[in-house]
């Protein structure tokens, strides 16, 4: 394990506006096609994309869907970004017009399903996590330490190598919270966080969190981080951490098939 040490940043990171940053989002969060179509989340396995991905910024909505989406969709998204005017308030884009998910879900579909909640960016005045309790150390974990993860993370281990850089924090020896990269690409990487039940409320899924997006920028990518509205733990690390909301994003999933 590598102990929390002091990051010297290697490589100088550009801070995107908020409408680049939805954009890169969505460049990190799916695999997007030379026509901005959504072909594949981007992910081990890639997953199937959403039938459509919105994000909301204060200035516009910007939305992708997959390939060669129905008449409808578009023309119903389309209709939608032009109703709206900015400063558009990211509280209320909680759910996605009526006639978008009608147009979006296919009759053979067995039921859609929306994920939405607010995005948010990390500043170089972020703030650094506090002070830890007790014996927890908070610590980079390379490759070969799955095995120390294993019994606390059981999901986590098998695809380590593809979640780099992972930060854990230690009660002692044991794994009690840990960040890692929940989507990797070029330019940036996606928070994924974890914390052991009886570990909430300590402040640790924020200080594995904030090392996390250290080492992103480390490497000279820009740390990402996003929730669902109903997840006022991670939202509150978001607070902790004073990062700054660019948008509010929607995915909708309709498959026709069960997977």
């Amino acid at each position: 394990m590598n102990a929390r040490t002091t990051v010297t940043y290697g490589t100088q990171v550009r801070e995107p506006d908020h409408d680049e940053t939805a954009r890169l989002q969505a460049r990190t969060l799916f695999v997007v096609g030379p026509d901005e179509t959504l072909e594949r989340v981007n992910d081990v396995g890639r997953p199937a994309a959403p039938r459509c991905f919105v994000s909301v910024t204060s200035g516009a909505v910007h939305y992708w869907t997959t390939p060669d989406p129905p008449a409808a969709l578009t023309n119903a998204l389309h209709a939608w970004r032009t109703r709206v005017h900015p400063p558009l308030d990211l509280d209320a884009f909680t759910a996605l017009p009526d006639e978008v998910v009608t147009a979006a879900t296919p009759s053979s579909a067995i039921g859609p399903s929306l994920f939405s909640g607010p995005a948010y960016r990390f500043t170089p005045e972020s703030a650094p996590a506090g002070e830890l309790p007790g014996n927890v150390r908070v610590a980079q974990c390379p490759p070969n330490s799955a095995a120390v993860l294993r019994s606390a993370f059981p999901e986590l281990t098998p695809i380590l190598t593809q979640r780099e850089p992972v930060v854990a924090a230690f009660d002692g020896e044991r794994p009690a919270a840990v960040c890692f990269s929940s989507r990797t690409a070029p330019e940036a990487c996606e928070a994924g966080v974890e914390t052991l039940p009886e570990y909430r409320g300590r402040g640790l899924a924020t200080a594995v969190t904030a090392y996390w997006a250290e080492l992103v920028r480390a490497g000279g990518r820009i740390p990402l981080y996003s929730t669902s509205w109903s997840n006022t733990s991670s939202q509150a690390v978001a607070r902790r951490l004073g990062l700054v909301r660019y948008a509010a994003t929607l995915s909708l999933y309709a498959p026709t098939e069960r997977v």
